[in-house]
C-alpha cells in the first residue's frame, strides 16, 4: 500500500491523489461489501490527518456510485480510469454518430415528411409531449424552467411517413434573458425553428393557476405567430389532467385561438363607424399594448375574429392522455417529399449531448433554486463494453463550497441518485446497459 490509510468508508467520497477507482474497488471488494452496497462512493484519508486535511480531501472528490454488474459478473471486469481524458472514445462516438447523419435516408419511393416546431412558455411541457410523440425519453425534462437550453431534432419514422419534431427553449424576451444571463439560443432558436417548419405546434399549460397566463398567450408566441402568419399552427392544451375545472376547457380555448389584438382593434373600427367619425390610431395595436380593462373578450361583430389555430388538441403529455391522438394527426399531415434523416435516425443530438442533457436535467430536478444553473459539466471518459454496455464518466464543476455540499449530500446521497436516475434515462434512450459515474470536482 502507497500510503496508510487511517480508514475508507462507504457512502463518502474518494480523493483521486490518494486512491485510484481500481483500489478502492478491490479494498471494499476485499472487505467483502461491494455486494452489499449496491450504490456507493468512498473516500480516504492518510494516517493522522487532520480535520481541515480530510475535508479538503473530500472535497477534491471523486462522486457519484460504482456500477455493481449482474450476480456471478466481476466487478472489476472493465474498470474505468478516472484518468481517462477525452480521446479516442470520445472521437469515434461523434464520428459514428455523424456518419449515421450523413446516410442516405432508406425512404420508400413515395416518401412523405412533417417538420413540426413545438413553440411555448418556459416550462409548458415541450420536451414532454416530444418525448411521448417520439415513445423514448430523448429530451431532458424537469420541473424547474430553461431544461432546454437549443434546439434539438426528434426524429418519428413510421411506414412511408416521418415527422421531425423540432424541440425549442422557452420563449422569453431578449431583457429577460439578458437579466438573468441566458445563452443567445434562448431568444434566437424558437425563431429559426419556424423556419424549418412546416407546421407550428404551440403548446400551453393550462394547469397555471395564473388565469391571465393560461388564458392569453404570451407577447413571444404572438411575436413568433405574427412574422410566420402563412405557417399553419396547432393549439395543444398541456397539462388537463391537472385543471380542476374541466368546464374551463372550451372558453380557455377560445380565449387562446384568437388574434384578441386585431379583434380589439376590429371592433375600435366599428365603434367609430357606428359613431360616424374616424377612430383614433385606427388599426392593430402596437406590439405589447394592453387591451381595454372592461373588454374580456372579443366581442364579434360581423365576421369572428382570425383564429391563429388550425386545430386545437388537449393533452396529458405526462401520463400521455391524448397524444396518440396528436401523434397520428402529424402522421396523417406529413405531405410528399423526401425523407430528412435515414430511418435508423432518433435525433440529430450526439450520445455525448444526450448524457450531459440527462444529467443536467435530473440536477434541476434534485437541486434547489440557481443551484442546477451554475454547474458546468464534461465528459471524461466515454467507452463501449464488450457486451455493448455504456461506460461513461462525466464531471461537474462548481466553485462553491455551499453548492458541493448540496450537490453531494449526506453521505453522497445527492449526487448518487442524480447518477442513478441518469443512468436509467439514458439506458430507456440508448437501449442498453448504461453504467455512469460522475465526478465532482470544487474550482474556487
Amino acid at each position: 500500500m502507497a500510503a496508510p490509510m487511517a480508514r475508507v468508508a462507504c457512502a463518502r467520497f474518494v480523493s483521486p491523489r490518494l486512491a485510484s477507482h481500481r483500489f478502492v474497488s478491490q479494498l471494499l471488494l476485499a472487505a467483502g461489501r461491494l455486494a452489499a452496497i449496491p450504490r456507493c462512493a468512498c473516500y480516504a484519508v492518510r494516517a493522522g490527518a487532520s480535520r481541515d486535511e480530510e475535508d479538503k480531501v473530500k472535497l477534491s472528490v471523486l462522486g457519484s456510485a460504482f456500477h455493481v454488474p449482474a450476480q456471478g459478473s466481476s466487478p472489476l471486469a472493465n474498470p474505468l480510469s478516472i484518468s481517462a481524458l477525452p480521446g479516442p472514445h470520445v472521437r469515434v462516438i461523434h464520428d459514428a454518430h455523424a456518419a449515421q447523419l450523413a446516410l442516405t435516408p432508406d425512404q420508400p419511393s413515395c416518401p412523405r415528411l412533417l417538420r413540426v416546431a413545438i413553440i411555448g412558455a418556459p416550462n409548458a411541457g415541450k420536451s414532454t409531449l416530444a418525448n411521448q410523440i417520439l415513445g423514448r425519453k430523448v429530451f431532458g425534462v424537469s420541473r424547474k424552467v430553461h431544461t432546454t437550453r437549443c434546439t434539438s431534432a426528434g426524429v418519428l419514422t413510421e411506414d412511408d411517413a416521418q415527422i421531425v419534431l423540432l424541440d425549442t427553449p422557452g420563449l422569453t424576451s431578449p431583457s429577460r434573458s439578458k437579466r438573468h444571463g441566458l445563452a443567445p439560443s434562448f431568444t434566437k432558436d424558437p425563431q429559426a425553428s419556424l423556419e424549418q417548419a412546416d407546421v407550428v405546434l404551440v403548446c400551453v399549460d393550462v394547469s397555471d393557476p395564473w388565469l391571465k397566463t393560461r388564458c392569453q398567450l404570451d407577447a413571444q408566441t404572438l411575436n413568433c405567430l405574427r412574422k410566420n402568419p402563412e405557417l399553419p399552427s396547432l393549439l395543444v392544451l398541456n397539462k388537463v389532467d391537472i385543471l380542476k375545472g374541466k368546464s374551463d376547457l372550451l372558453e380557455i380555448t377560445e380565449a387562446l385561438s384568437y388574434d384578441v389584438t386585431a379583434a380589439l382593434a376590429r371592433d375600435k373600427r366599428v365603434a367609430a363607424e357606428e359613431a360616424g367619425s374616424e377612430p383614433d390610431g385606427a388599426g392593430p395595436l402596437h406590439e405589447g399594448a394592453e387591451p381595454p380593462k372592461e373588454v374580456t373578450r372579443p366581442r364579434r361583430h360581423g365576421r369572428a375574429p382570425r383564429s391563429f389555430f388550425h386545430d386545437v388538441f388537449m393533452v396529458s403529455a405526462l401520463n400521455g392522455d391524448e397524444v396518440e391522438t396528436l401523434r397520428g394527426y402529424l402522421l396523417s399531415r406529413a405531405r410528399a417529399s423526401p425523407w430528412r434523416f435515414h430511418s435508423s435516425v432518433l435525433t440529430d443530438q450526439t450520445p455525448m449531448q444526450l448524457s450531459l442533457d440527462a444529467v443536467r436535467a435530473r440536477l434541476l430536478e434534485v437541486l434547489p433554486q440557481e443551484v442546477p444553473y451554475l454547474i458546468k459539466q464534461s465528459v471524461l471518459h466515454w467507452e463501449e463494453g464488450p457486451s455493448g454496455e455504456l461506460h461513461i464518466i462525466q464531471q461537474l464543476t462548481v466553485t462553491k463550497n455551499s453548492h458541493m455540499r448540496m450537490l453531494l449530500g449526506r453521505g453522497g446521497s445527492c449526487v448518487a441518485a442524480v447518477s442513478r436516475l441518469a443512468q436509467w434515462d439514458l439506458s430507456s434512450v440508448f437501449l442498453r446497459d448504461v453504467r455512469l459515474n460522475l465526478s465532482v470536482k470544487l474550482i474556487s
